[in-house]
């Protein structure tokens, strides 16, 4: 699930929610690009009023605390907060594997392994995007990397 928010638009509180109590990576960043915060933490509650609030636990660190406080002091503009799950970081890490061993685009391979034939045998065409992909369908696709992956380190290992 990838989920961004900027400031000033609708926040869509159903992908936080679905993201609750789940291990997330989070950005924050100024809309400009100026200032950028990452970490990786677990939302524990949120809530909306006139922003988003989250409640987030996140392993200390004295250089995250500090990026933190840097990044909440600038007022010059939008903030953007984007959340990852770790299931989407890990999708998109086998599916970059596969992708540059392949010679093809992220695109094109999330496509190629997404789609697959229905049960009245017709194709049912593959997604574009990782967001666009149902959570049972992501683990579909992540099996269907790795497996490529590990035939690929086979046929190398023989040679």
């Amino acid at each position: 699930m990838n989920l961004r928010v900027i400031e000033s638009e609708k926040i869509d509180l159903a992908g936080i929610r679905k993201l609750k109590t789940r291990q997330s990576n989070v950005t924050l960043e100024s809309e400009d690009g100026s200032d950028c915060v990452r970490m990786s933490g677990t939302i524990q509650s949120y809530s909306e009023g006139k922003s988003l609030r989250l409640l987030m636990t996140a392993k200390y660190s004295h250089g995250l605390i500090q990026a933190l406080g840097s990044f909440l002091q600038h007022d010059d503009n939008k903030k953007v907060l984007d959340i990852i799950s770790t299931r989407d970081s890990v999708l998109a890490a086998y599916l970059r594997r596969v992708a540059v061993m392949n010679g093809e685009s992220d695109e094109s391979t999330l496509y190629r392994f997404s789609s697959f034939t229905g049960s009245d045998n017709k194709l049912v065409p593959g997604k574009r995007t990782i967001s666009a992909l149902s959570e049972p369908h992501k683990e579909v696709v992540i099996s269907k990397l790795k497996e490529q992956l590990a035939a690929r380190t086979a046929t190398e290992t023989e040679n």
